[in-house]
């Protein structure tokens, strides 16, 4: 059964994926999307796109949202997370396939697609403090570093200020927060009490340690990606340097064009 067979099976509306000329450059162009606008009268429908989890198919995603969204189509993405081996839609119909018990299959695919989505939202987030958010309402970590478009940022939630505004909107006399239910009451407070600082003009992502035996040095080796060029450098940094905040935050020189917020202190002792 090919992609097309397994969605249709699993109930989800997809259109065939044609992979010739390149990963997605020829999934729903623009020509395809403004007759498909026309033949739907202006009730557009949304769109999910769920291409592979790989460089090419992350730039064709944020492409087609970024026309999609443009001639007014309300769009999400959906990817599906890659840990010991790749896996595809086609791997992940077949896995669900193979599970007799029609409650925990379904159980299973909620589970897969929810998942999927979130990775999706964190691919075409539009800033730091999105994809952040995005971050904490998945996991709820009131504290973590990550990355977009290869900058470095440490996300905080103050939990005081959070449990303030959430009574403040409890009490308020504004028709519009009257209006709120208590899962958008929650979503407004924490968008008011989550914290983005960038620490780094860099991404860098710690690839092996090594260590010589007989003059007793040892380093880490880094993968660093700039967001400005398509430089990409593959680094040792003594151990030494990762010790203190302080000589870690010049560790990052070594990397130029790359530098350290001296302001991000507190968020270097935590990496």
């Amino acid at each position: 059964m090919d992609r097309r067979g397994h969605l249709r099976r699993h109930r989800p509306a997809a259109p065939r994926h044609r992979r010739g000329g390149g990963h997605g450059q020829r999934l729903l162009p623009e020509e395809s999307l403004k007759a498909l606008a026309r033949n739907r009268g202006g009730k557009l429908p949304r769109l999910v796109w769920a291409l592979d989890n790989e460089p090419s198919g992350h730039r064709y995603t944020r492409k087609h949202v970024r026309l999609a969204r443009e001639l007014g189509y309300a769009c999400e993405a959906a990817q599906i997370p890659q840990r010991e081996r790749k896996v595809d839609w086609n791997d992940l119909h077949q896995r669900w396939a193979f599970i007799d018990d029609a409650d925990k299959r379904a159980e299973r695919i909620e589970r897969d697609l929810a998942e999927a989505r979130y990775h999706g939202a964190l691919l075409i987030a539009e800033s730091a403090a999105e994809k952040g958010m995005l971050m904490y309402d998945w996991r709820e970590r009131l504290e973590f570093h990550f990355g977009f478009e290869n900058r470095l940022y440490w996300f905080r939630m103050d939990v005081e200020k959070y449990n303030k505004a959430r009574q403040q909107l409890e009490n308020s006399d504004s028709h519009e927060d009257a209006l709120l239910n208590e899962k958008q009451r929650r979503e407004k407070a924490l968008r008011q009490c989550g914290t983005v600082v960038e620490i780094a003009n860099c991404y860098p992502q710690a690839l092996y340690f090594q260590r010589n035996e007989v003059t007793d040095e040892s380093w880490y080796y880094f993968r660093v990606d700039f967001p400005t060029t398509r430089r990409r450098c593959a680094t040792p940094s003594p151990v030494a340097r990762w010790r203190r905040p302080a000589s870690s935050r010049s560790a990052c020189w070594a990397w130029p064009p790359a530098r350290c917020s001296p302001a991000a202190a507190h968020s270097w002792t935590r990496l």
